[in-house]
């Protein structure tokens, strides 16, 4: 008993140790400061109006581009008095600590769960560019850590006929506001539906499941559904305060996403996935609804020099990637959109003008679907394929940009991109929202040299030195990760699975069914950027070898029990 609990002592103290060098190795770094009215400074100026002002802040064309529960989570931060970029760093870690209290529980050693953590711990992309600037991915990538944990809890207790009421709670909660955080995150409804099952074979295999049992499994399907439905109705409800209509994210809702699949049902000789409004289909909107004019002489026109040119190749048009956000931009700065009420208003008259021009004969016509996006084709299967396939690789090592000064005396290896590009004012919004240390308002006023050097940190250096260690572990963990789980399906019949690996198996079918769709959204937006993965990625780090080690305990067993029988 003694020998416990030091062994635990050390455990705790050793993950004490990790996470104290690995908040050293990124103290020096700051948020980085950019514009990105559909990114960064949407998240930022939404929640500082909401901190001033209790809303918003007025309607313009981006307002409602992305959900908002990103502007929600700054807010709440912020009047917590949590520094961004720290409150992200912890919430990394003391995730990771709950996943691995977990495994400890299923039966995992300490030394395995140690270097699980470690190895979840330091992993480049919470050094990158990408988690310090305004983004979804650190708050969804912690927050995907914590939902698998309480599942992996929640199995656990089940088995042990226990019930987790507690854990219930952390898991209804993150799954309520997941799904106002990011738009691809409505795919969590297949993860509760995946626990759901799991928790009735837990509790099943062994014998029929008590009342109390089988009414605990129906409020896993039900208290979270019955949360995240509450969170969107409050959210409506606010956005319709404020805004006059309860619509959330109008490129999914709405009239706007009506109005894009009437454009693209025009006839158009260009049949490229990339490209769904085509110039010869504005020509003939500017001919046939009159109403688009002020929108279409507005927008910008495709070249060489463009973005969609550079990243996709589309050259003689626009990619969709910025077709949808020119639209309502040129909308807006015409005066016809000045209001959310006016801009479903003024859409849906467009729309109707396109439609009666389908059905007069004055446009050749071939509806197809009624949201942003296109439905699927069997034409595009291969590529579909590509996108699916190239998803691999970002999935086992992505490969984030270091940012900020390497250590003190040594040459610069690292790129701090954008730290002054944007407005005095603007910067202030940030550094009041986001608690950032590394803003100096007077020099970018002055447009001069600061006296004051900022801090440099000493193990700075050691930064693109792990990022290099993972650009070979990582492949490495998530490959031997992969055929370990599959060794473990093949002897499930034989070596009944525990919470840990009903848990993997969740955790499988969850990134198998998010690469499903990031490869369709994929195949219409141009190929997806590798930030898109750190949370799957992350917990993959995490999970590999304790999916590793499971896969050889049932190997053993199964191996001990076909001896037995022989």
């Amino acid at each position: 008993m003694q020998s416990r609990r030091e062994g635990s002592l050390w455990f705790t103290i050793a993950l004490i140790v990790a996470a104290a060098l690995k908040l050293s190795l990124v103290s020096d770094l700051a948020v980085l400061i950019q514009y990105n009215p559909q990114d960064d400074g949407l998240y930022v100026a939404r929640a500082y109006h909401l901190l001033t002002e209790g809303g918003f802040g007025p309607y313009d064309a981006r307002t409602l581009v992305k959900l908002p529960g990103m502007s929600f989570w700054l807010a709440g931060g912020r009047l917590l008095g949590l520094p961004y970029l720290w409150s992200m760093n912890v919430l990394y870690v003391l995730a990771g600590c709950y996943l691995v209290a977990g495994a400890l529980q299923c039966g995992a050693g300490r030394p395995l769960a140690l270097a699980a953590f470690v190895v979840y711990l330091f992993s480049p992309i919470t050094m990158g560019s990408e988690w310090m600037r305004m983004m979804r991915e650190p708050l969804s990538t912690g927050l995907l850590v914590v939902l698998f944990a309480s599942a992996l809890f929640i199995l656990l207790r089940l088995e042990a006929r226990r019930l987790p009421f507690g854990h219930l709670a952390v898991f209804a909660l993150v799954f309520a506001f997941s799904v106002l955080l990011r738009e691809e995150d409505v795919l969590l409804h297949a993860v509760l539906a995946m626990l759901c099952a799991a928790g009735w074979w837990a509790t099943s295999r062994t014998g029929s499941p008590g009342v109390a049992t089988r009414a605990f499994v129906l409020s896993l399907a039900v208290v979270p559904l019955l949360l995240a439905g509450a969170a969107n109705a409050a959210a409506r409800q606010f956005i319709e305060g404020s805004y006059g209509l309860p619509i959330l994210h109008e490129f999914s809702e709405g009239e706007f996403p009506r109005l894009m699949a009437a454009i693209r049902s025009i006839e158009s000789k260009k049949d490229n996935r990339y490209v769904m409004v085509t110039q010869e289909r504005l020509r003939k909107l500017v001919v046939e609804v009159p109403s688009l004019v002020p929108v279409v002489n507005r927008l910008p026109l495709p070249g060489p020099g463009t973005a969609s040119c550079l990243l996709y190749r589309v050259c003689s048009e626009t990619a969709n990637g910025w077709m949808p956000f020119w639209i309502k931009d040129a909308a807006w700065e015409a005066g016809l959109t000045p209001s959310l009420p006016k801009a479903q208003e003024f859409f849906r008259a467009a729309r109707q003008d396109i439609e009666r021009a389908c059905a007069e004969g004055r446009l050749k016509c071939h509806p197809n679907g009624q949201g942003l996006l296109q439905p699927f084709e069997m034409r595009w299967t291969r590529a579909y394929l590509q996108e699916f396939l190239a998803l691999l690789p970002l999935t086992a090592a992505p490969r984030p940009d270091f940012v900020m000064a390497a250590a003190p005396g040594a040459e610069a290896t690292e790129v701090h991109p954008g730290r002054y590009l944007v407005e005095p004012d603007f910067g202030r919004m940030f550094q009041i929202v986001t608690m950032t240390h590394d803003f100096d308002t007077e020099l970018q006023a002055k447009g001069g040299v600061s006296a004051v050097q900022p801090y440099a940190n000493p193990l700075a250096g050691w930064r693109a030195t792990i990022g290099d260690i993972y650009r070979f572990l990582a492949p490495v963990i998530v490959f031997l990760s992969v055929v370990a789980f599959f060794i473990r399906l093949v002897l499930w019949r034989r070596v009944a699975p525990g919470a840990l690996t009903l848990t993997a198996a969740i955790f499988s079918g969850c990134v198998l069914i998010r690469m499903a769709a990031l490869a369709c959204v994929g195949g219409f937006l141009g190929g997806v950027v590798g930030r898109r993965l750190y949370s799957t990625h992350s917990l993959i780090l995490l999970l590999g070898l304790f999916v590793i080690a499971d896969a050889v305990n049932a190997a053993r067993a199964a191996r001990i029990r076909g001896q037995g029988n022989a």
